[in-house]
């Protein structure tokens, strides 16, 4: 970015600019519009009541009719309540319906939700009178070219934005209206200060969700000042982990930030709110399901911060959006791949997220800063971090006496923080079963008819008794059959503290050395001074690159990692588990060693060789060795030729005797470019894996091969890809082809995006095609300040038709029994409920119009948005079978 200068001459030629400290009446003008716009989009509206126990009414008034679409959100004993079905809002009375709630002394409400401003309610100039004529001549209002221009009064600090109208109408669905405001401040406040910001209102986007809207992931408040040393910004802000060493995506946080920075020292500060903390998950897939895939603790649904997700299917970063590769669910945590990506159960799922902040108002603590000696020889560099939970915040109101105390004994094993969640209430909702004891079984009768009151927590997939059966029902299903018991699981506070030491000394002799140590201060449990012994964790790293001539170099590097290091990212890339033929299930509990080197060697100017070694090691019981060496040839400007072969050499020791695996790569890739602007690209892999960890011989091998023909504009690949599994003996599973074209251009003021993908699967058992497509046009004309755009998406997949069938088991193993030709749910019941392959298969169309009209005028902006869903059943067959 250039920043223009200004002469003398141009200063000396603007009299009418003031010096010094003193500011225009405009600016004050724009900081106090600044200010109004803050407080009645942000501070103004927002309301959120805590109410305990006898306070909970049937009728929770709010002193206003009207609140914003879909703004509320409530929330009893920490389960979010359904819209229409928990309660509702009246606007005759300005009060939300909360009859159907039974509280007791120990349930907790929270209700939050957004006011109308009292400014929409008002009303201003002079009344019309009663007695008006029926007909009523407008006067002219002028147009923007007839009104009188202010004389400029020298000041750079300018407020634009834009108002935005949004119409959504289905072929079958409600429509829907929504609006939202842009506003940008940018400017000058004095020679060398600068200052931007900008006030982003989105409200409900139905393209994101109601439920995703009350995440608040789209309004956005910032303002940044700016000197020649020094940046300071508040409000929404995006910062990155300072204390990492990957491209992270910038974590969303409300808070302040404070840098000072010279030509050879920096000095940093942040003090902010995150949504979220950093989570990793792995997924393995399953046959012929895209999702959604759960991606919270043992596949739990839980909300994700929006947009914090980074996305890898076998080692591949994928791109989220409904035309890309994959869609998101916010508020579940739930993920569906496109058809472009057909998921089976040997896909490599890897997920890095934030899980948005449930029990406690996060806390981000950062201080840092570095320094250059010499002449950028000597680098230094000394970070602070502390990342986790405000222990004074809690989300779901005070905790109790009795709850600090219990959580004060449990030290870091908060597992073991658990109550009763029984309180006994003649008005209650569950009662007793009798004939279960000792196993206390409860059985919910709905009040008044109870004998108790019972809170349940979810304690992990099969690890409880009960499982939810929605509106605060919950049911026996059996021991270590369902998801919850009748307990109070109390959340403790956690907090991480990090500490970065990293130096790095250039030399012309021994190269680039660069060293690192971190430490980890976990604290799983703020309310207690009891300590397991592993809150610290050590890790350090160390590298050294040395360049030998134009082209040659040699890299080396070591990593140690404790294992009660506790981490704030991804410390291993995706495909780790693979790259060292890890073991399938294996968690990495031990010290972890890792080992690297590499070179580059350019023996002739039209011909590089590559080779890597690497080694992990995992206190003993566990280590790998893999290598590889790679060549590529150039001869011509048009020819590349690229030859690749890795092998891999691993050792599993479980029990004291060693298990071993094995495994090879070889790759073959040519690019030729036939002319300036077409070329031809083909690959052709072969992958071989066997190991014995689990005492009999698996693996997998595959054989992928495509071919490509690409311009500037269009790209045509056709891909097959084989794949056989080893259990015993070698089996094959289906083939897999797939063509995709892809073709982008501009013809004047239109332009187009055509997409194009379908794939045929065949194998013994099952045969599918799939088809996706996409058409996006857009016509922009900037002299006319008129938009206009559009698009179509339409996919079809091949599905076998799928039943459900009830099979008869022995009385009290099923969950369902029959009455009057009728399955009804029961858990002493004697039949089950399974799934059925129908013979016949099911061809599934799905469309998606959209279409965009965008005129732009001196001070109004407006949008017109029209989109079409469409979903069509070629033919197939589905039902319920008995």
């Amino acid at each position: 970015m250039m920043r223009r200068t200004k002469g003398k001459g141009e200063r000396r030629s603007a009299p009418s600019r003031q010096s010094g400290c003193c500011l225009s009446p405009s600016f004050f003008l724009t900081v106090t519009t600044l200010l109004l716009l803050l407080a009645a989009n942000v501070l103004g509206g927002a309301v959120r009541q805590v109410l305990v126990g006898p306070e909970i009414p049937n009728r929770l008034f709010i002193g206003s009719h009207f609140i914003f679409h879909e703004s509320d959100s409530l929330y009893f004993n920490g389960r979010l309540m359904q819209r229409g079905v928990d309660y509702s809002f009246n606007t005759g009375q300005g009060a939300f319906d909360l009859s159907s709630l039974q509280p007791t002394v120990n349930d907790t409400l929270i209700a939050g939700y957004h006011k109308l401003p009292e400014w929409l309610t008002a009303s201003y100039g002079t009344a019309l009178p009663t007695d008006a004529p029926s007909a009523i001549t407008p006067p002219a209002f002028p147009s923007v070219m007839d009104l009188p221009r202010r004389a400029s009064d020298g000041s750079s600090v300018s407020i634009s934005g834009a108002k935005t109208f949004r119409f959504l109408a289905r072929t079958n669905g409600p429509s829907e209206f929504s609006q939202s405001l842009d506003l940008a401040i940018e400017g000058e406040l004095a020679p060398g200060v600068t200052i931007s910001g900008a006030v982003s209102d989105r409200g409900y986007d139905p393209s994101y969700g109601t439920a995703n809207s009350r995440l608040k992931e789209l309004d956005k408040v910032r303002l940044t000042l700016k000197s020649p040393s020094v940046t300071a910004q508040i409000g929404d802000i995006a910062v990155r982990n300072r204390l990492s060493s990957t491209r992270a995506i910038p974590r969303a946080v409300s808070g302040a930030r404070f840098v000072v920075h010279k030509p050879r020292w920096r000095v940093d500060a942040l003090a902010a709110r995150p949504k979220g903390g950093f989570a990793t998950v792995r997924i393995e897939g399953d046959d012929g399901l895209q999702g959604p895939y759960f991606i919270g603790e043992a596949g739990r649904s839980l909300p994700v911060v929006p947009g914090s997700e980074s996305v890898w299917l076998d080692g591949k970063r994928l791109e989220r959006g409904t035309a890309k590769d994959y869609t998101m669910e916010y508020p579940t945590g739930g993920i569906t791949f496109n058809v472009n990506h057909p998921i089976d159960r040997r896909s490599r799922i890897e997920i890095d997220y934030e899980p948005l902040t449930a029990d406690y108002k996060g806390e981000l603590l950062s201080m840092g800063g570095g320094a250059v000696f010499g002449d950028s020889t000597f680098l230094l560099n000394i970070e602070m971090q502390r990342d986790g939970d405000d222990k004074d915040q809690p989300i779901w109101g005070e905790l109790s006496a009795a709850d600090l105390q219990l959580l004060s004994q449990v030290g870091d094993s908060t597992r073991q923080a658990v109550r009763t969640g029984v309180t006994p209430d003649s008005l209650g909702s569950y009662r007793l079963v009798v004939d279960s004891l000792p196993d206390s079984v409860f059985q919910f009768v709905g009040p008044p008819n109870g004998d108790y009151n019972v809170a349940f927590s979810f304690v992990g997939t099969g690890a409880g008794s009960y499982r939810f059966l929605g509106v605060d029902t919950y049911e026996f299903v059996g021991a270590a059959q369902g998801d919850y018991l009748p307990v109070v699981t109390l959340a403790a506070a956690e907090r991480t503290d990090h500490y970065r030491l990293r130096a790095r000394l250039n030399s012309a002799t021994l190269g680039a050395f660069t060293a690192e140590v971190r430490q980890s201060r976990h604290d799983r449990n703020l309310f207690s001074a009891l300590d397991d012994g592993n809150n610290d964790g050590i890790y350090y790293r160390v590298n050294l690159d040395k360049r030998f001539g134009r082209d040659d170099e040699l890299s080396l590097s070591v990593r140690h990692r404790q294992a009660e290091y506790s981490t704030l990212e991804r410390l291993n890339k995706p495909e780790f588990r693979r790259e060292f033929l890890l073991p399938r299930r294996y968690e990495q509990d031990e010290d972890e060693t890792v080992f690297r080197g590499r070179s580059v060697v350019k023996p002739f100017g039209f011909v590089t060789v590559r080779s890597e070694f690497g080694r992990l090691e995992y206190a003993g019981l566990f280590h790998s060795n893999k290598g590889r060496v790679g060549l590529q040839i150039v001869p011509h400007d048009r020819l590349d030729i690229t030859l690749d072969a890795r092998g891999i050499r691993a050792e599993f020791s479980p029990n004291g005797k060693p298990r071993r695996g094995n495994g090879e790569n070889s790759l073959g890739r040519v690019r030729l470019n036939v002319t300036r602007n077409i070329s031809l690209t083909s690959l052709f892999e072969v992958d071989n894996r066997k190991h014995e960890y689990n005492g009999i011989a698996q693996g997998t091998r595959y054989l992928r091969s495509n071919i490509g023909l690409s311009n500037a504009h269009e790209h045509l690949r056709f891909e097959q890809y084989r794949e056989d599994s080893l259990v015993t003996n070698w089996s094959e599973i289906p083939k897999r082809r797939r063509l995709s074209l892809a073709s982008n251009r501009r013809i004047g003021e239109m332009s187009y995006q055509l997409t194009v993908t379908h794939q045929w699967l065949n194998g013994p058992t099952i045969s599918e095609r799939s088809f996706l497509g996409r058409l996006g046009y857009r016509y922009h004309s900037q002299l006319r300040r008129l938009t206009i755009e559009g698009a179509y998406t339409i996919s079809t997949e091949s599905r076998h038709a799928r039943g459900v069938t009830y099979l008869e088991v022995e009385p009290g193993r099923g969950d369902y029994i029959l009455e009057d030709s009728i399955f009804i749910p029961d858990p002493d019941g004697n039949y089950i409920q399974v799934d059925q392959l129908l013979s016949d298969r099911s061809r599934v169309r799905r469309g998606e119009k959209s279409f965009h009209f965008r005129r732009e005028f001196s001070h109004v902006y407006v949008r017109f948005n029209s989109r079409i869903n469409e979903e069509l059943l070629d033919s197939g067959e589905r039902g319920v079978l008995w």
